[in-house]
Formats: C-alpha cells, sequence, structure tokens
C-alpha cells in the first residue's frame, strides 16, 4: 500500500527536480498555493501540495513513472483534496488527474512568450522607480488590487515598484516577482488608477516592465485570470501572447 506522510516542505531533490522539467517556469499564482499550502510525501519518490482542498503540486521521480496513477490516487487520499489546478504544460499532473473521466474547467491564462520584444515611450508618459515615499499615494487611489500597505511596501523592499506618471500625476505602477529564487523568471503586472483606466496605460506599463527585464537578460512572465478581459487585451497589446492554461480538474467519482 503507497502510503505519504505530510512533511514540513517538499522534499528538495524532488521539487528541484519538478521545477526543471516543468516545459515552461512556473506561474506565480501557483507558487503562492504551494508555500502556503500542506506538503505530503512518499520517501524520495513523490510529493504532493493541497491547498484548501485543491492540489496544486504533484511529482513523481522518473525511476516509479509506471505508478504515476497509484501514487497519485494515494496523495489525493492523504491530502484530502477534491480537485487540482494544473497548469498545461505540466504533462505528468495532467497525466495523473485526467487518467479517469473528469470536469475540466480552464481559469487561467498564462503568457510564457514575447511576441514583441520593444517598448515606445511617450513624451507625457514617465516611469520612475518606486519609493517608500510613494506608497501612502498608491495605498489612497488602490481599489482592492493590492492586499494593503503591506504588500505595496514588499515591493519598494525588493526593488520590484514602477511608478507610471502622465503629465507629472500618477497614473499606476507595474510591480515585479522574482518567481523561484535564482532563477531568470520574473512575474509582472500592473495596476492603473481608476480615474485613468480606459487609456492603453495598463498595456503601456506591461511594455515597459518586459522591455526592462529582457534587458537585464532576465525573463519576464505574466498571467491572468481568465474571466480578467481587461487585464488578456493589455498583455497582449504589449507584447505577450497567451498558449497555456490553467485548468481546474474535477474527477468523477
Amino acid at each position: 500500500m503507497l502510503h505519504f506522510v505530510e512533511t514540513a516542505t517538499p522534499p528538495e531533490t524532488l521539487r528541484q527536480a519538478y521545477l526543471d522539467g516543468l516545459q515552461e517556469p512556473q506561474e506565480l499564482y501557483l507558487e503562492h498555493l504551494v508555500s502556503s499550502g500542506r506538503t505530503w510525501r512518499y520517501g524520495q519518490v513523490a510529493y504532493a501540495v493541497a491547498n484548501h482542498g485543491r492540489l496544486v503540486e504533484f511529482f513523481v521521480a522518473a525511476s516509479h513513472a509506471e505508478q504515476i496513477g497509484a501514487l497519485f490516487d494515494a496523495a489525493m487520499t492523504a491530502s484530502g483534496a477534491r480537485s487540482v489546478l494544473c497548469k498545461s504544460f505540466d504533462t505528468q499532473l495532467l497525466l495523473a488527474a485526467l487518467s479517469r473521466p473528469a470536469e475540466v474547467t480552464p481559469t487561467g491564462l498564462l503568457f510564457r512568450r514575447v511576441v514583441d520584444a520593444s517598448f515606445a515611450s511617450q513624451e507625457a508618459l514617465t516611469f520612475r522607480s518606486g519609493s517608500i515615499d510613494d506608497v501612502a499615494a498608491i495605498a489612497r487611489l488602490d481599489d482592492g488590487f493590492f492586499d494593503g500597505v503591506s504588500e505595496i511596501q514588499s515591493y519598494v523592499k525588493a526593488g520590484g515598484l514602477f511608478l507610471l506618471s502622465v503629465h507629472g500625476e500618477l497614473a499606476g505602477c507595474g510591480i515585479a516577482t522574482p518567481v523561484i529564487t535564482g532563477r531568470v523568471d520574473i512575474d509582472v503586472g500592473m495596476w492603473v488608477a481608476p480615474s485613468h483606466r480606459g487609456k492603453g496605460y495598463g498595456s503601456h506599463i506591461a511594455a515597459y516592465l518586459k522591455h526592462h527585464y529582457l534587458c537585464q537578460g532576465l525573463r519576464p512572465i505574466c498571467g491572468c485570470s481568465t474571466a480578467n478581459i481587461v487585464s488578456y487585451r493589455a498583455l497582449n497589446a504589449a507584447g505577450f501572447t497567451s498558449e497555456h492554461r490553467i485548468f481546474q480538474i474535477v474527477r468523477h467519482s
């Protein structure tokens, strides 16, 4: 009988093998779910991470690939997960989760390819790095994008906050976060102040971040909900394209 036991974190060797084996970089949203989730392991063979009833990561060493189906079933039982969140490029988890009939719903759009690396500056629009003195101004205009002042401060401290001004007035900002420490992938996002929306500033911010990190030899990536049509269009206009999805998978009993 395959028996998973709960552990504090995924086995480091297996986690690195998992990340190295992905066809595309890890998604920041799922990385947050992994970091705040609960982990179960089967020796040095397999591990699984669940967060609030959803399996968000699963990996089996190549030496035990023939047991993927059985190990997946055991991990679901041990974790109590009722559904799976899976990146479309996570082929091992897709294989396991879809080994029997299931309901599959796309919930996220993942942008991993840049089709236009350029950035066209505009005279009236200027960017600068954010400082701690900018936090209060952003917080006053924020309508729920940020999770409070502490999140804005965290971007400042990490050097990942960039302010867009229009004729000297704060119009929005770009945010950037390394997905995995030591890797080249940088998750980028944008927020536009309510009074400045509908003017193309979101795509301008995303294009700036894209160009900024490409020039540093890093890889800008991003994602958004399938329901967020505004972000989808802005990221497309900024030169990104989405060829991958996050799926929610609920297997039939």
